[in-house]
Parts: structure tokens; sequence; C-alpha cells
């Protein structure tokens, strides 16, 4: 018995295949967004940073301006959307958060600013639940590390660690103690070993902390490495610029003194505009 398959056969039988495979592929799952805050200039705050939610749902996080003094703050969104500044930073105290917050069991919030403090260089704080700061260190910008643009981890103990791209050789990775004792565990020295570690540290169950820096390395791109708790540091990785891989971390450009302000005169009146772009982060005051 002879089948003769026409043109029209053909293409309807590779139709019906086509429909098999589609249809036994997965649709791709489609995911909502919903807004659930927009922030508005000055006292509420703008560029906002990391956020950390609670076991209620609340959210809570930094933004790098806006304030009373306008040099950021640190706000909760509860699960109606509803924003609360819990702190407005004063320069003294800290400005600029550029990273956002832990939490401990009591509700104490931690975090660093990118400067402000007594210093100008940057402070590691503590934020109650009754909204009072301590500032528990202030970098100087020198030997002990300066303008943190991470945040900070805690152990079980209450010791603090994070990263600062500034200060020492070529940046450091720290420890702050319960008491408020700063020890620099690591000085980069902007070679080999790494230059502006940009990012913050994570630990394992040994104490060993891991990391990148954006710089440096065997093609001053950028390592991934790790610090024992004797300050060994073991480079696991160093970026290679023939792979097309580079800069981890935030921004190619030095992380030092991230906001600057200058005022330009347009006409029109008083009104504040907030420009990013890749190399920096720029505030502009219009008048």
């Amino acid at each position: 018995m002879t089948c003769t398959t026409t043109n029209y056969g053909m293409n309807l039988l590779r139709f019906a295949g086509a429909l098999a495979v589609a249809m036994i592929v997965p649709a791709q799952a489609q995911m909502t967004e919903v807004v659930l805050h927009s922030f508005e200039p000055q006292l509420r705050g703008g560029y906002p940073n990391a956020l950390l939610r609670d076991s209620a749902g609340n959210l809570y996080g930094t933004a790098a301006m806006g304030g009373s003094a306008n040099h950021g703050l640190v706000f909760k969104l509860d699960t109606s959307g509803h924003q609360t500044v819990l702190y407005s930073f004063h320069g003294a105290d800290g400005a600029d958060p550029l990273s956002g917050v832990i939490a401990d069991s009591s509700g104490n919030l931690y975090g660093t600013t990118n400067s402000g403090g007594a210093f100008g260089a940057g402070v590691v704080y503590k934020l109650s639940p009754n909204g009072t700061e301590t500032v528990l260190y202030s970098f100087t910008g020198g030997g002990d590390g300066g303008y943190p643009a991470a945040g900070v981890i805690r152990d079980s103990s209450g010791n603090l660690y994070g990263t600062t791209a500034g200060g020492g050789v070529a940046g450091v990775v720290y420890e702050i103690s319960a008491a408020g004792k700063e020890t620099v565990l690591f000085e980069f020295t902007g070679g080999p070993d790494g230059f502006e570690p940009a990012g913050g540290v994570i630990r394992d169950s040994s104490g060993n902390l891991y990391g990148v820096t954006r710089n440096g390395g065997t093609s001053n791109l950028g390592v991934v490495y790790e610090l024992s708790p004797s300050g060994q540091l073991y480079r696991r990785l160093g970026w290679q610029h023939s792979a097309g891989w580079g800069y981890p971390g935030l921004r190619r450009q030095p992380l030092r003194h991230r906001f600057e302000r200058r005022q330009i005169r347009l006409g029109g009146g008083i009104q504040d505009q907030f420009q990013r772009s890749y190399r920096a982060l720029r505030f502009h005051e219009q008048r």
C-alpha cells in the first residue's frame, strides 16, 4: 500500500510537531511588581539602599540623601506601605549611608555611613528601637580605614565586621567589638591582594571572612578573597581582562567622597535635582 504525503500534509505534520513541543515546554513564570513606596524629595529621602525584612513583614533600609539635614536617613516601611523616618543623619553622627542595615534580637539596627563622623570619613552606628543613634566608631581615613561603602555583619558575640574602600594603603577589613574598639584585620596593598574593597564580607562557621575588591589582583580588575581568623589572606580568584570580566563590586570611580555638592544657577526658583551616573553619584542644588 502506497502512502502519499502532500506538501500541505507535511506542513501540517510540522505544525503538529511544533505544537507538541510547545505544549510540553512549561510557560515562563510571570511576576507582578507592586510599588510599595515612592520616595519624595528631602525629608523622606532618596536613593535608597538594601532592605532588611522582619518577621512581621516590615522593611528597614537607608537612603543616601534626604532627612532633616539632607545627610541621609534610616527608614521603616510597614506592611501597609507607610514610611517612617527612624533617624536623620546630621554630619557629626554620620552622613551619606550607602548600604543597608542589619538587626539584632533586641531590634537594634547597625550600619555604616560613607562620610561624616568626627573625622568626616564615615562611621559605624547603632540605632536603638526608640530612635537613639550611637556612633560605635568614627573612621579617620588613615590606617584604620575610611569611607565605607558596604554595611556590616554581626557575630553571636556582638562583634561587627566590614570593609572600607578608603584608608589604609588600599582599603581595609575591620572588626568593631561590642565595646566599640576597632581592629584592622587586614590592610590591602593595592597589588595582587586587591585594592578598594567596595563590598562587605560574609563569614563562615570557622570565622573565615570572604569578600571582593573592585581593583587590584593580577590584572588590576579585582579579586575574590578569603581572610582567615589569624589575618592570613587567601586570594581565591583574580579577574582577567582577557576573559571579559572585571570590576567586581559597585563602581569603578573611587568611592572616597562619593557625594560632590555644588551649586548651579538655572533660574526658575529653588529645586533639588539628583543625578546618578556609572562613574559617580553627584548632588546638585539648583538655584
